[in-house]
């Protein structure tokens, strides 16, 4: 028995000293997000100003399932869209290693996709559309959390009877949460 005790001592000693040399573990994603971002949208041969505010949640490192909502400041257009944002951690990995005075891991490079509906109010009529958009875009962290972010992206946006094709340029700052 002395020996058995002798044993488990020495074995919860070793175990105690081994976990002593584990390191610190990663700090905490935040799970959820919100983004408010002014934007210049292409309409009847004019470029007219929109917000896009929506939420998003983040279940993997790299993946954003969001919520859009993009109102025109004319009032001619809404578009209630969900989507997804996929993290290109490779590409700033790799440009951590060619660049030695920007810090490339504090740069989110992403690619974004969108569908939804689009309600176009033309001469008072209001008419529901299928709208999308798609592009990409880069995020910077301004604290060292992670829970503030500034960035912006293009897009490619279809909003049928608004404005059928064209480029969206988006700015704003997201509050990760």
């Amino acid at each position: 028995m002395k020996t058995f005790a002798i044993a488990f001592l020495c074995l919860t000693l070793l175990c105690g000293f081994a976990l002593a040399q584990s390191p610190p573990a990663a700090p905490v994603s935040q799970p959820w997000s919100a983004t408010t971002s002014v934007l210049s949208l292409p309409g009847n041969h004019q470029t007219i100003a929109a917000s896009d505010s929506g939420i998003a949640f983040t279940p993997t490192p790299n993946l954003d399932v969001l919520d859009r909502n993009l109102l025109s400041t004319d009032g001619a257009l809404r578009y209630f869209g969900g989507g997804v944002n996929y993290r290109i951690a490779w590409l700033n990995k790799k440009l951590d290693t060619i660049s030695p005075n920007v810090n490339f891991l504090r740069v989110q490079t992403f690619v974004t996709a969108s569908a939804g509906i689009a309600q176009v109010t033309l001469a008072g009529v209001t008419k529901n559309h299928y709208g999308f958009t798609a592009g990409g875009g880069v995020n910077y962290m301004l604290t060292q959390n992670g829970s503030w972010t500034l960035g912006g992206s293009v897009e490619w946006a279809k909003f049928p009877g608004y404005q059928n094709n064209g480029l969206i340029v988006k700015f704003g700052p997201t509050f990760h949460f």
